[in-house]
């Protein structure tokens, strides 16, 4: 590669590095690329561990509890009482149960979609600090080959002085 004497070295390596930090302030980096996926993991384990609990009472008005804690006669006067009851207020109950199942199904679909969509961002996060790992490593290259250049032009031009 012959050595151009029109190409000012320094200038253009600090044009490079110019670019490189106009571009990182562009996308809004400092150089480091940081990334804080949402939600997190911890979260959701809460959302599932809520879901759960969720789903144990959505079943309201079906279960007659086994009232075991009181003797026998009490306890079979109560499990009447209680099935009474829930007889009678089935007609609220049966709505309510479908309006528990209902909303558990929708959010039960939101975890899933808000879970997909985190693996979808860091698989992308992970394409694009490997980009820019490649670019950085791109732009070390070009810096060497540029000093090398510089240096080369350096001592072509101190030895053809010294032929003067």
């Amino acid at each position: 590669m012959a050595f151009n004497p029109e190409v000012d070295i320094d200038e253009l390596m600090t044009k490079i590095r110019n670019e490189v930090v106009r571009k990182q302030q562009s996308n809004g980096r400092n150089g480091d690329l940081q990334l804080n996926p949402l939600p997190s993991k911890n979260n959701l384990s809460k959302l599932d561990s809520h879901l759960n609990s969720a789903r144990q009472y959505a079943h309201v008005g079906t279960v007659i509890p086994s009232f075991e804690w009181y003797p026998v006669p009490l306890n079979i006067i109560a499990r009447i009482i209680a099935r009474f009851i829930t007889f009678f207020l089935s007609f609220i109950t049966n709505i309510q149960k479908h309006f528990n199942n209902a909303t558990i199904q929708i959010f039960q679909m939101l975890f899933y979609e808000i879970e997909r969509l985190e693996n979808e961002i860091l698989e992308r996060d992970n394409q694009i600090a490997n980009q820019l790992q490649q670019q950085q490593r791109t732009i070390q290259r070009l810096e060497n080959e540029l000093l090398q250049i510089k240096s080369n032009g350096v001592s072509r031009d101190s030895s053809s002085h010294n032929n003067s």
